[in-house]
C-alpha cells in the first residue's frame, strides 16, 4: 500500500512538474454505483480527492487525478433466493483525463482510470464481511464526462465510469459441490458528480 501511495504521488506531481503553469484543486461528490446491468440496485456512495489541470494549446488539456473512490452496489438478488449480496469497494483511483475546451465555461473529457482496492465490504443478507474472496484487487475503467465552470474557482464535473474488467465473481455451492448460482462476472459502473475548487499555480 505504501508503494502505491508513492506511485500515486509520483504520477500526480511528476506530470505537474512538466508544466510551468497549471491549476490544482480538490474535488468531491456522490457516486451512483452499480454492477453491470443491475441499475435498479444502484448504491449512493462517494468520492473525494485532488486534481491538476494543464492546458495544451488554447483548447486542449490533460487532467490527472487521485481519488478515494467508493464503488459497488446495493443488495442484489441472486439465483438462490432468499440470498442477497451488496458490495462496497473502496479504491485509490488514478484517472487520467484528456479534454477539449469549448469555451471558458464548458469542457468535455475522457480517459482511462486505474484503481487499487483498499478495502471491500460484502453485505451477505445484510451481515457485513470484509473478506476479499471473489473480489479483484485492481480495477480498470474508461471515463467520459463534461465540466461546467461556475466561477473562477468553482465548477461541476459530471462523469460516467465504465469498468473494463470484472470486479467480483462469487459462486455458491452446496455441500456436494454442486453450483447453486452466484453473482457472475460483474464489472463496475459509476455515474459521478463532483464539485471542484481549483486555483492557478505556477508562472503566468
Amino acid at each position: 500500500m505504501k508503494s502505491l501511495i508513492l506511485f500515486s504521488c509520483f504520477f500526480f506531481f511528476g506530470i505537474a512538474s512538466l508544466f510551468s503553469q497549471h491549476v490544482v484543486g480538490v474535488k468531491a461528490g456522490p457516486n451512483l454505483a452499480f454492477l453491470d446491468y443491475e441499475k435498479n440496485n444502484a448504491a449512493l456512495l462517494w468520492h473525494a480527492g485532488i486534481f491538476a489541470h494543464f492546458g495544451i494549446g488554447s483548447n486542449f488539456f490533460i487532467q490527472p487525478e487521485i481519488l478515494y473512490n467508493v464503488k459497488g452496489s446495493d443488495l442484489d438478488k441472486l439465483v438462490v433466493n432468499p440470498i442477497t449480496l451488496g458490495f462496497k469497494f473502496e479504491y485509490l483511483s488514478m484517472p487520467l483525463m484528456f479534454g477539449f475546451k469549448f469555451s471558458d465555461r464548458f469542457t468535455i473529457m475522457a480517459g482511462p482510470e486505474m484503481s487499487k482496492l483498499v478495502r471491500s465490504t460484502i453485505f451477505f443478507n445484510e451481515v457485513k464481511s470484509h473478506e476479499n474472496f471473489g473480489i479483484r484487487d485492481v480495477d480498470l475503467a474508461i471515463n467520459a464526462g463534461a465540466s461546467f465552470i461556475i466561477s473562477d474557482q468553482f465548477g461541476l464535473d459530471l462523469r460516467y465510469s465504465h469498468g473494463l474488467i470484472q470486479a467480483v465473481d462469487i459462486t455458491f455451492t452446496d455441500i456436494n459441490g454442486q453450483n447453486l448460482g452466484g453473482t457472475g462476472e460483474r464489472k463496475n459502473r459509476v455515474f459521478q458528480a463532483s464539485i471542484f475548487y481549483g486555483f492557478e499555480f505556477g508562472e503566468k
